[in-house]
C-alpha cells in the first residue's frame, strides 16, 4: 500500500491546532504524548513554563523539563535544532514548504497498522487472581439473559471497564475475551496505547469484521465509516475490544460534551461511541481506561454500562504476591502490606519483587523501612494524578491532609467558596469511579453513622509527598 502523507488545508493562518497536526505528519512514527501536545500549543501561543504549570496545574520544573524533551525529539526528527523560541518559525516556514508544493492535505491517510489483533493472537497472559464476580457481571452485560431472545435479552453495547493503573483492566478483558469468544461471531482486539487515528481503526475494525472481508472505499470519510461499522455490527455478532481509552483523551477534561473530552483530532472517537450506544445492533464495544470518556447521560443510558474495578481482597492478593517469590510474614504483616496498596495487582507483584530481591522475602523487614512508594509504582500513581481535574486533585489534597474520613459537606467547607456543594459531589464521582478514594462510615453523636471519604494509604503518601509537601 502506498505510504501516504497526512496533509493540510491550505488557510492563511497556521494556528496551534493545525500546526500540530502537520506536525504528526512529520513525526509519524515518533508522535506526541498528551502532555508534550500541551506544551507546544502552549509554547506556539507564546507561553512561558511558568504560566502552563500555574494554568494546568503542574510544577514548573517538571513542564520545563518536559518542554527541553519536547525541543531535543523535534529537533531530531526535523534534522534542525528546535528551540521553544524558534518552534514556531521552523514549522512556519516546513508547512510553506510543503504548501509551495502542494502536499498539504488535513485528511488523515496512514496505511493499516497493527494495533488491531483477532482473539487467538492475544497469546497467553497473566493467571486473574479473583475477579469472579466482576467476570460474571461482565458476562450478564455482554450476553444478557440467556432465557429469553430479541430485545427482550437486554444485551449491553457499550461496556467501560475503568480502574487505576495496575488494576489489571487488560488481564481482565483477556480473559473475558477468551471465554466468550464462542458466542462471537468476530472478536477484536485493538490497542490504543500510540492513539491511532479514527480513520485508521474503522479501516482496521472493518477489515476485519465484514464479510467478505474487504476495506472501504479510499477517501472514505470518517461518518461513512462509522455508519459501515454500525451495519456490520448489526448484521455480524461482533465484540469489539479498545484497550487503554485514556491515550485519545485529554487530561483534565470533565466528560460533559463530547467533542471537549478528547485530544486534538481525536473527536471523532466521542462520536463512535455515541453511535455505538445509541442505535441498536447485535454487537458489544468494550472499553478499558483509566478515566472514563463517557458523559454522564451516557453512563446512565440502558445500552451502557461502566464497571469500576476495585482492588484485590486479601485472599486474592497474598496468593498473587506468592507467585512472585516466597515471601514470610505475619497475618498482620500481610493484612498491612496488602491495605496500603489497595490490593492493586501491579503495585503488589512489584513490590513483592522488591521484598524478595532486597529483604530476603520478610515482609515485616521491608514494613519498617520508611519508603514504599517509589518505582514504576510511583511513576504510574504520577501519570494519573497528572490528567486530573484541578478541582479533582484539590479534593485529594484535602482528603489526604485530613486524619479522619470526610463528609461531603466538610469537604465543601474546606474548599473554596466558588465550589458549590454540586461540583464536589461530581468530582466525588469521578475520583471514586477512577478508583482513586475510597468510601468509610463515619460514626456521630447519638449513634449516627454517616459516609465520609478517604484515600488508600499508599495514595495518601504521594499526595502528601509530591503535591503537598513537593
Amino acid at each position: 500500500m502506498t505510504d501516504y502523507v497526512p496533509l493540510l488545508p491550505q488557510t492563511p493562518r497556521l494556528d496551534a491546532e493545525t500546526a500540530l497536526l502537520f506536525l504528526a505528519s512529520l513525526l509519524r512514527d515518533s508522535s506526541l504524548n498528551t502532555l508534550q501536545e500541551l506544551v507546544f500549543q502552549q509554547a506556539w501561543e507564546r507561553r512561558t513554563y511558568q504560566q502552563i504549570a500555574h494554568e494546568f496545574k503542574y510544577n514548573d520544573d517538571y513542564i520545563r523539563d518536559v518542554g527541553h524533551r519536547l525541543w531535543r525529539q523535534l529537533s531530531k526528527a526535523l534534522g534542525e535544532k528546535i528551540t521553544k523560541k524558534n518552534v514556531r518559525a521552523v514549522v512556519q516556514r516546513r508547512w510553506q514548504q510543503r504548501q509551495a508544493l502542494g502536499q498539504v492535505s488535513m485528511e488523515h491517510r496512514y496505511p493499516l497498522c497493527n494495533f488491531c489483533q483477532d482473539w487467538h493472537q492475544l497469546g497467553e497472559t497473566s493467571r486473574v487472581y479473583g475477579r469472579t464476580r466482576e467476570l460474571a457481571q461482565l458476562r450478564q452485560w455482554i450476553l444478557g439473559d440467556s432465557s429469553k431472545s430479541g430485545p427482550e435479552r437486554d444485551r449491553r453495547q457499550l461496556i467501560n471497564i475503568l480502574g487505576l493503573a495496575g488494576s489489571g483492566k487488560t488481564t481482565l478483558a483477556i480473559a473475558l475475551v477468551k471465554a466468550l469468544h464462542h458466542d462471537f461471531e468476530h472478536v477484536v482486539w485493538c490497542s490504543l496505547e500510540h492513539a491511532p487515528p479514527l480513520p485508521d481503526l474503522l479501516r482496521e475494525l472493518l477489515g476485519r469484521t465484514s464479510s467478505p472481508p474487504g476495506l472501504p472505499p479510499e477517501g472514505a470519510d470518517t461518518e461513512l465509516l462509522i455508519r459501515q461499522l454500525l451495519n456490520t455490527m448489526e448484521q455480524h455478532r461482533c465484540l469489539i475490544v479498545l484497550d487503554g481509552f485514556e491515550t485519545v483523551l485529554r487530561p483534565g477534561k470533565i466528560p460533559s460534551r463530547r467533542q471537549d473530552n478528547y485530544r486534538l483530532g481525536y473527536g471523532g472517537y466521542g462520536d463512535l461511541l455515541a453511535h455505538i450506544a445509541r442505535f441498536s445492533h447485535r454487537s458489544c464495544c468494550l472499553l478499558t481506561s483509566r478515566e472514563s470518556p463517557l458523559t454522564a447521560t451516557q453512563m446512565t443510558a440502558l445500552s451502557t454500562r461502566v464497571l469500576s474495578l476495585r482492588g484485590l481482597e486479601q485472599d486474592q492478593a497474598q496468593p498473587l504476591m506468592q507467585s512472585m517469590g516466597s515471601l514470610s510474614g505475619s497475618t498482620e504483616a500481610w493484612q498491612q502490606l496488602i491495605h496500603y496498596y489497595g490490593g492493586n495487582p501491579l503495585w503488589l507483584k512489584l513490590v513483592a519483587v522488591t521484598i524478595q530481591q532486597m529483604f530476603g522475602g520478610n515482609l515485616s523487614q521491608f514494613w519498617h523501612q520508611d519508603i514504599r512508594l517509589f518505582g514504576d509504582g510511583w511513576d504510574l500513581l504520577d501519570q494519573q494524578c497528572r490528567r486530573l481535574t484541578p478541582l479533582d486533585l484539590e479534593v485529594l489534597v484535602w482528603l489526604a491532609l485530613a486524619g479522619e474520613p470526610l463528609e461531603i459537606k466538610d469537604l465543601t467547607a474546606c474548599l473554596c467558596p466558588q465550589h458549590r456543594q454540586r461540583r464536589v459531589l461530581e468530582a466525588l464521582s469521578r475520583l471514586w469511579n477512577h478508583a482513586l478514594i475510597e468510601r468509610q462510615q463515619v460514626h456521630q453523636p447519638k449513634g449516627v453513622t454517616t459516609l465520609g471519604f478517604t484515600l488508600q494509604p499508599v495514595l495518601k503518601d504521594y499526595i502528601n509527598q509530591w503535591w503537598v509537601s513537593g
